[in-house]
């Protein structure tokens, strides 16, 4: 796509690749810009059902912004807009396709927003996870999406004691789905991608959105909007796919239709 992020399509899977390891992925204007354009075309894509978050395989998923950057272009870019979209990741687009972070190294401040951004996360056993906002008298206010992750302790722990959470330890939260070798985290979640292909496309989005909208709310409302959003699939044609391929005893051949 860009120098700074690469956009690879495998059949029905998108890999999306931080690309710039010699500022540790920190996350410039232009890679913010470049998040966001990709996010949309992925949403966009009819034929793209699950998305995958690469830091690449380097030491360092992404460091947060590039704060070096910020401070030198902050006065000469004053008339050029904002420093960074209004909407950016699949949380702030409204994306209900399945998404996955594979973290290969660390994943600090705007690094771990990130990771939280995604349904999913496979870490790499050397990444390490923080909320490091506090520790430079900075706010944050994008990271509250961490407590539909974990426990509200866990939350405050990954803020203010200014320590980074090894894969493990975010494991154990419930901040991580997987935890692999370093080096192996992309092959994992093209892996955990793949099984989700076996399941129809349409019923995937739904059940995620679904759960996110439903989040927080009263039971007997949840029940009903989660039934609004699903109403349609029994109607698809992937719906009696489905059928026919559990008669049959064999994988489905969903067309998102």
């Amino acid at each position: 796509m860009t120098e700074n992020l690469l956009y690879e399509k495998r059949g029905h899977v998108v890999i999306m690749t931080l690309n710039r390891p010699e500022r540790r992925n920190a996350m410039s204007r232009a890679l913010m810009h470049d998040l966001q354009k990709a996010w949309l075309r992925f949403k966009h894509d009819d034929d793209a059902w699950v998305a995958i978050l690469w830091g690449g395989d380097g030491p360092t998923f992404c460091a947060g912004m590039d704060v070096k950057e910020f401070g030198e272009k902050l006065e000469e870019d004053e008339t050029e807009g904002p420093w960074w979209p209004d909407r950016w990741s699949p949380g702030d687009l409204e994306i209900f396709k399945p998404t996955i972070a594979a973290v290969n190294g660390q994943a600090a401040a705007g690094g771990c927003w990130l990771a939280t951004m995604c349904h999913l996360c496979v870490a790499a056993d050397t990444a390490e996870f923080g909320i490091t906002e506090p520790r430079w008298n900075i706010g944050g206010g994008d990271q509250i999406d961490i407590i539909r992750h974990v426990s509200l302790r866990h939350a405050i722990e990954m803020t203010i004691y200014p320590r980074l959470v090894p894969a493990q330890r975010a494991y154990e939260m419930g901040f991580v789905n997987w935890v692999v070798p370093k080096g192996q985290e992309l092959q994992k979640a093209l892996e955990v991608a793949d099984a989700i292909l076996e399941c129809g496309p349409a019923a995937v989005r739904a059940f995620i959105e679904s759960y996110y909208r439903c989040y927080g709310m009263e039971h007997a409302n949840a029940v009903k909007l989660a039934g609004h959003i699903q109403k349609g699939l029994g109607q698809m044609e992937d719906a009696l796919e489905g059928a026919r391929a559990f008669a049959q005893k064999r994988r489905p051949n969903f067309q998102n239709r």
